[in-house]
């Protein structure tokens, strides 16, 4: 007893350093570990597709091929949705910003001759040609922009590749675990742990998926009538904000107090906006989300909250919209391992 008194404050410093290096490590590793966490959830969550596929007499390389070009095909039928809405309002909005602030300095008519003043004088120069400073800034833009498109565009095939792969080999991976396991219990224990994982991972996403698909719907009807423009696109940026606890409902509130100031006059009609959809969130979420997860696929809202928060210093924006599954992974695994039970009941609501 004595030993282990003297080799506490040791054996404290020791997993202060080890906890250390693991942060570094996620940190540092962000590029490797990401499209494998990745993949591996998506791989999780995608298992019951193909089994169902393999039923109907398909080989799982065929089906694992299947599933992930519909994957991608469902990406761009998103990204080509929103393109040229979303180019719409990057030219637009900076112009519908200026106009609102010349109407609230109440004399339209010197700003705008101002405007006009200014940016005749930095389009021509004294030589007539365009100061080199605007083409720096420009190019410096489009640069991050190219740079961050083919940062996303690398982890996004990456994990492409790594989920087919997964997804191809069928049980490879779990019969290799079941091998390292000691024991009949241990091995009967893995394969339990990762079927329930499978099941559960797969209805928990797979509702948020249908119930945030469901806010797109109501938020893309409210605004057409409205009489907003673009209405599909703020829809979609709210059903997929929605996968992000917390901070996505805030980000489309701010979103729709934006619309309603460049849309409206009246203070009532530009807050209108997101009270409405505040009202219709609370009781969405409240309510009918409650009652489609039920408790068992229920969350702790604090560790929901320390998740999103932890993963998101760690892994930016890809962090924040994974902390909901790994949580519900955490607490899928907690509850079939009799020593994490506790942890379990801790993370379920």
């Amino acid at each position: 007893m004595t030993a282990v008194r003297e080799r506490g404050p040791i054996y404290g410093v020791q997993v202060a350093i080890l906890v250390i290096l693991i942060l570094s490590l996620l940190r540092v590793g962000r590029d490797v570990l990401l499209p494998i966490v990745l993949a591996l959830l998506l791989n999780v969550t995608l298992r019951p597709v193909i089994a169902r596929l393999r039923r109907v007499g398909l080989p799982a390389p065929v089906s694992a091929g299947f599933v992930v070009v519909s994957l991608v095909g469902l990406v761009g039928l998103f990204v080509y949705a929103a393109y040229d809405p979303m180019l719409h309002w990057l030219e637009t909005a900076p112009r519908s910003i200026q106009e609102l602030r010349s109407q609230g300095e109440g004399d339209l008519a010197d700003v705008k001759k101002a405007t006009e003043a200014v940016s005749e004088i930095t389009a021509t120069g004294e030589d007539g040609k365009r100061p080199i400073i605007v083409q720096q800034a420009d190019s410096t833009v489009t640069a991050q922009l190219a740079e961050g498109a083919k940062t996303a565009a690398g982890l996004t095939g990456i994990t492409l590749i790594l989920l087919y792969v997964l997804l191809a080999t069928g049980d490879l991976l779990l019969r290799k675990l079941v091998q390292l396991a000691a024991g009949f219990s241990a091995q009967r224990r893995i394969v339990v742990t990762v079927r329930a994982l499978e099941a559960h991972l797969a209805r928990y996403l797979g509702t948020m998926l249908l119930l945030n698909l469901g806010v797109a719907l109501v938020v893309s009807v409210g605004l057409w009538a409205a009489g907003f423009e673009d209405p599909i696109l703020w829809g979609m940026v709210a059903g997929l904000l929605r996968f992000i606890p917390y901070v996505g409902n805030t980000v489309v509130v701010a979103i729709l107090l934006t619309l309603g100031v460049l849309a409206y006059d009246p203070l009532w009609m530009m807050v209108a906006p997101p009270i409405v959809y505040l009202a219709f969130i609370t009781v969405y979420g409240n309510v009918f989300e409650l009652f489609v997860h039920g408790r068992r696929l229920a969350l702790n809202p604090i560790m929901l909250f320390v998740y999103v928060l932890f993963w998101g210093t760690i892994w930016g924006i890809p962090g924040v919209l994974i902390a909901v599954p790994l949580l519900a992974a955490t607490k899928v695994i907690a509850e079939q391992v009799p020593a994490l039970r506790p942890l379990g009941r801790f993370v379920s609501a």
